[in-house]
């Protein structure tokens, strides 16, 4: 699966060869997931199904799109057609998947409030595996707004869930984003330890992905060592698997972490191409928290090479995504959110435990 049998440092045929797969990505837009899609679409909006196959058809259009809008408009359907068949598992899926096209979008606060109502219901259902990918989820848009006492919080409730469950997969993917927590928090060795236990596990399972979020981000971690060899290899075998399966959010967030590495050994001019290409990416699919970093990594790389012009006009990219993503996230509408969600499951614990209490009188008086 490698592009190269052995990888050192990224000289200039390096690069050149770097550019070439990022190149390669505008000529084979969708992914596997996505041509899955776009197959399910043409059969879903040229066939006449029963409401149960249009439900599944539905489901693996949201579940593998990755074009934000279509994700929501095809998601909304899916809960339509769901509530109408009382269907609480296709009702889930389709508010989960609802919840991740705005947050690829940056509108954290619809997101949130449909990963609430998805958690909810599937916490009603005792669906136990929706509910940790939802908290999952909710921990990610808590990361993304620097709230990390709320995403530890999750994001812990997560792996408990996945352990429970014993979902080997889903709990390196739990385990990861705990790591990224506390890396974001700037303790790398706690976010080493729970990178290093999410890495055996995806290795176990074979789950590719795991195995390049994780490779990517202990690179981030030798990087803030020091150890920029080692950092780069990391980052470039990460991008290698990724780039196979064009998770291109990734993608754009390591190729951006390479070109801080590249500015640390001192070449700002390959720091640059590496962010250019990240920004390409974040611009092409919408990412906004993306564009936002690479936007900044930009103001600052020309900034140092005296460009001030430049470096101007970024960051007032970096500062416009900066507050579309922060904007429509006010702290008092999160708040509320949460209470909310907080208060309907308060209210089902104690509607279990009156139903408990019941069966107890009932079975005194039997």
């Amino acid at each position: 699966m490698s592009f190269f049998t052995h990888f050192s440092s990224l000289n200039g045929a390096r690069l050149c060869i770097y550019v070439g797969i990022f190149l390669s990505f505008y000529g084979r837009i969708y992914s596997q997931s996505q041509a899955v899609a776009d197959s399910v679409e043409i059969i879903y909006e040229k066939g006449t199904f029963s409401p149960q196959e249009e439900l599944y058809l539905l489901k693996e259009i949201v579940g593998n799109e990755s074009e934000p809008s279509k994700k929501l408009y095809y998601s909304e359907k899916l809960i339509k057609i769901a509530t109408q068949l009382d269907s609480s598992r296709y009702i889930i899926s389709g508010l989960f998947q609802k919840g991740n096209a705005f947050r690829i979008t940056g509108d954290l606060s619809k997101a949130l409030q449909n990963y609430f109502l998805a958690a909810q219901l599937a916490s009603e259902s005792n669906d136990q595996r929706s509910l940790g990918m939802t908290n999952l989820a909710i921990g990610d848009i808590y990361s993304l707004m620097n709230t990390h006492n709320r995403a530890k919080e999750y994001y812990s409730e997560a792996v408990s869930t996945f352990r429970k469950i014993n979902d080997s997969i889903l709990m390196a993917a739990s385990l990861f984003n705990l790591g990224d927590h506390y890396l974001k928090r700037n303790k790398p060795d706690s976010a080493l330890t729970y990178f290093q236990e999410s890495q055996e596990i995806s290795k176990k399972t074979e789950y590719e992905a795991g195995m390049a979020y994780n490779l990517g981000s202990i690179g981030v971690i030798y990087a803030g060592r020091g150890e920029y060899d080692k950092a780069e290899e990391n980052i470039y075998q990460a991008v290698q698997i990724l780039e196979e399966q064009e998770d291109f959010v990734a993608i754009s967030e390591y190729l951006n972490d390479m070109s801080e590495v590249y500015f640390n050994k001192g070449n700002p001019d390959k720091a640059i191409d590496f962010s250019l290409m990240s920004l390409d990416i974040a611009e092409t699919y919408g990412f906004k928290n993306e564009i936002s970093d690479a936007a900044l990594q930009l103001s600052k790389l020309y900034e140092e090479k005296g460009d001030i012009a430049r470096s101007y006009d970024y960051y007032k990219e970096y500062i416009t995504y900066r507050d579309l993503v922060n904007n429509v996230a006010s702290a008092q509408e999160i708040a509320g959110l949460r209470a909310d969600y907080e208060v309907s499951q308060k209210q089902m614990e104690i509607d279990l435990l009156n139903a408990k209490d019941k069966n107890q009188k009932l079975a005194v008086i039997s």
